[in-house]
């Protein structure tokens, strides 16, 4: 007999595919591959519908779409610097269904004049992954935190809403030890360095990248655990969508959308509303009694309004754009110190302009972004309160931060084998907290770090052995200055972040592809961690800038024919010095202080695609050791706490054009709460399906989509204390206009 849970799946894809006499027209209408001559998929590959304005960037496996064709034939191009540009290819789009077309690249020494340079390289492997806009809209996430559950090597430290935010850790990372960058800007927070991924929505997201491990000699300061870049929607077609969502526990979500361009200018506009009420059951457990309860002061709500203007003349485009989120959320605390009443608000203001100008050879980018952050934290229980929930102390504080940041971009064709990546970057922040209850230290102080960065990153085809196809070398190098001003108590200093990687592709039967780095990275303490002053929390402003030593060496080939199939493997070891822990110390308050770490591990991946890839499976396994080095008693060689050993996710992806349907797994093993390796959380397996269904007629698109999220009602807890929902449903209605 079915389980519940697999009955309710069951009809739910019942109820879609009976209607198989309904198909719909698909809004995608060219899909393809593209690879190099030795099988090698190609990322970042220009191919463009000659004629039209609609065109297309292949993300990892050298996939592209294309949407919103009318029925008829097509020409398409295809570019990337360092092949030669294939030739045209003539393709017929139907009414229904959609064309699959290949193309092969040859590599070859383009001259000077003829190149068109882009920017950041992208390279797929097992420490990098992309999420583009297909696959976004096809996962039915709606914010950052939703999607990236689902890449590999990332786990999202949700806590059950008692801080109200969702967390990222990469390789077993900190949450600060990761820079979130959104259109090359930073969103961490300057007061801990973290960024709560439920406040990133993704309507105006087109693709997001994960660099996984350290990172600095890119990206500077806090990128020692890994890098999330996060690219802005770009116009491409006009369009007005519509989309209307419901979800368990009194959730909906509204978000109107609109783009469009008038001869040289394009704009998009986005205005997105997100509610979620956060009442949910759990249960705990108090001696030996096992209890139910309900999750209160868990509500979340947040309002969020985008808006890009581009121009573009030549070979000169600039754009200017628009952030405003504002979000409201409850603090309901852990189980045994419960806070109904505490509450946290966040006020985001972003103002960015950008103005590129390339040429044949070079391409320069300039970039100012101007940034206002406030936060405000409030508990304060009526005096009439039960005593459980006045366990946690009165507190009301809030701080504001506003940056003003610079940066240019600058690549240069050196010559016929070699590409030159030469950034300069300013920084200014500037920080006041202030705690508004009467009686604590500190009640209003400003802090203000100025920083300023320059970097060096090379590409060059090195000579290669005959049984070799390409051989690549790519040595990277970065200058970052450093000032804090904490009231007249200045602190200033440097650091050097080097980095060096190796990228061979053999020539065998199947294309085998090895890459090797290895490299430096680092992280400033925050503000939190150096200046901090509160009731029973100080700062500590002799902390020492977290540093490591970083290296990877991976191995990946991918199999292009019929069927599709991919494979890569990646060893990790990063030795962390300096490592920024806070801990409880005298007189019951917490402070931070420096120890050291260690983190190595095991990465694998694969992929296969089965009835040209409308059946698309994906495993990723991730096998981390996380160690303590701090040579401390009952702790040296222990593991860190919080760091599962084994993770392992699984999806299966059916395509059938106007229906999608997938299922995910993702398994976790255990893994300690106490530094002294004394306590043990348990591990959790959940299960997720998603169904979409897809109505295309004319000029307009309909999809539904349905995602049952836990199918089997797993209870478990990522932060102790902080129970999280069980099973959970979420159903949207999206109406779009071309």
């Amino acid at each position: 007999m079915l389980r519940p849970g697999l009955r309710i799946v069951a009809l739910a894809i019942a109820c879609l595919v009976i209607p198989g006499q309904l198909r719909a027209q698909s809004t995608v209408k060219i899909e393809g591959y593209v690879h190099s001559s030795t099988g090698e998929p190609l990322v970042g590959v220009n191919v463009v519908v000659l004629g039209t304005a609609y065109g297309a960037t292949t993300e990892p496996g050298g996939r592209f779409f294309i949407e919103n064709l009318f029925a008829g034939q097509y020409e398409l191009q295809v570019s990337h610097i360092g092949y030669q540009s294939a030739s045209p290819v003539t393709v017929t789009v139907e009414k229904t269904g959609r064309t699959t077309c290949r193309f092969v690249m040859t590599p070859m020494a383009i001259p000077l004049e003829e190149v068109v340079v882009t920017g950041r390289p992208v390279r797929q492997s097992s420490s990098s992954e992309l999420f583009s806009r297909e696959r976004i809209e096809r996962s039915g996430a709606t914010s950052l935190a939703e999607l990236l559950v689902r890449a590999g090597g990332v786990e999202i430290q949700d806590d059950g809403q008692a801080s109200g935010a969702s967390r990222i850790s990469v390789r077993g990372s900190n949450s600060n030890q990761v820079v979130v960058l959104y259109d090359g800007i930073p969103l961490n927070d300057p007061l801990t360095g973290e960024v709560d991924l439920r406040t990133v929505g993704l309507a105006t997201v087109e693709t997001v990248q994960i660099h996984k491990g350290g990172a600095s000699s890119s990206f500077g300061s806090g990128a020692l655990g890994g890098v999330v870049e996060i690219t802005s929607r770009r116009y491409s077609v006009d369009e007005l969508k519509v989309n209307l969502s419901r979800r368990s526990f009194s959730g909906y979500r509204i978000q109107p959308y609109l783009a469009g361009g008038l001869q040289r200018m394009s704009y998009v506009f986005n205005y997105e509303h997100m509610q979620d009420g956060g009442r949910y059951p759990y249960t705990y457990i108090r001696g030996a009694e096992t209890l139910g309860d309900t999750r209160i002061n868990a509500d979340f709500t947040s309002n969020s309004y985008f808006g890009k203007v581009g121009f573009e003349n030549g070979p000169d485009r600039a754009h200017v754009q628009v952030n405003i989120n504002r979000s409201d959320r409850g603090l309901p605390g852990l189980v045994f110190s419960w806070t109904p009443y505490a509450r946290a608000t966040n006020d985001r203001s972003l103002i960015a302009a950008r103005y590129v100008h390339q040429r044949s050879g070079w391409r320069s980018q300039w970039q100012g972004s101007y940034h206002v952050s406030r936060s405000e934290f409030l508990n304060a229980p009526p005096a009439d309160a039960a005593l459980r929930y006045r366990v946690v102390p009165p507190y009301h504080s809030s701080y504001r931060v506003k940056s003003a940041r610079l940066a240019s971009e600058n690549v240069v064709q050196a010559s016929a084998t070699s590409l030159l990546h030469l950034n300069v970057s300013a920084l200014l922040m500037r920080l006041q907290d202030q705690n508004q209850l009467s009686g604590f230290l500190d009640d209003d102080k400003r802090v203000e770090q100025s920083s300023a960065a320059v970097s060096v990153l090379g590409e060059f085809s090195l000579p290669r052995p005959a049984f070799l196809q390409s051989l690549e070398l790519r040595p990277e190098l970065r200058l970052d200055f450093y000032r804090f001003d904490n009231v007249g108590t200045v602190r200033d200093g440097q650091h050097l972040s080097p980095r060096l990687g190796l990228i061979a592709g053999g020539g065998l039967a199947v294309p085998i592809q090895l890459h090797v780095t290895v490299g430096r990275s680092f992280r400033l303490p925050t503000f939190a961690d150096l200046f901090f002053q509160d009731f029973r929390i100080s700062g500590n402003p002799e902390l020492l800038p977290e540093t490591s030593s970083d290296f990877e060496g991976g191995l990946s080939f991918r199999i292009a024919a019929w069927p599709s199939l991919s494979l890569a493997a990646s060893y990790f070891h990063q030795a962390v010095d300096n490592l920024i822990i806070w801990e409880l110390g005298s007189f019951g308050a917490w402070q931070p202080r420096n120890s050291r770490a260690l983190r190595r591990g095991l990465e694998l991946d694969g992929n296969l695609g089965l009835f040209a890839d409308r059946l698309q499976l994906r495993g990723h396994a991730t096998f981390l050791d996380a160690l303590n080095r701090s040579g401390e008693p009952n702790r040296h060689n222990r593991r860190l706490p919080y760091h599962s050993r084994r993770a392992f996710k699984v999806s299966a992806l059916l395509n059938f054009n106007w229906l999608l349907l997938e299922y995910r797994r993702q398994a976790v093993s255990p893994w300690f709460v106490l530094a002294a390796n004394t306590k043990e959380m348990p591990g959790y397996v959940t299960d997720d399906v998603n169904i979409s269904l897809v109505e295309a007629t004319g000029r307009g698109k309909f999809t539904i989509k349905g995602s049952l999220i836990n199918v089997w009602d797993e209870r478990y807890e990522l932060v102790r204390g902080a129970p999280l929902a069980g099973r959970r449903w979420r159903l949207s209605l999206e109406a779009k206009l071309n």
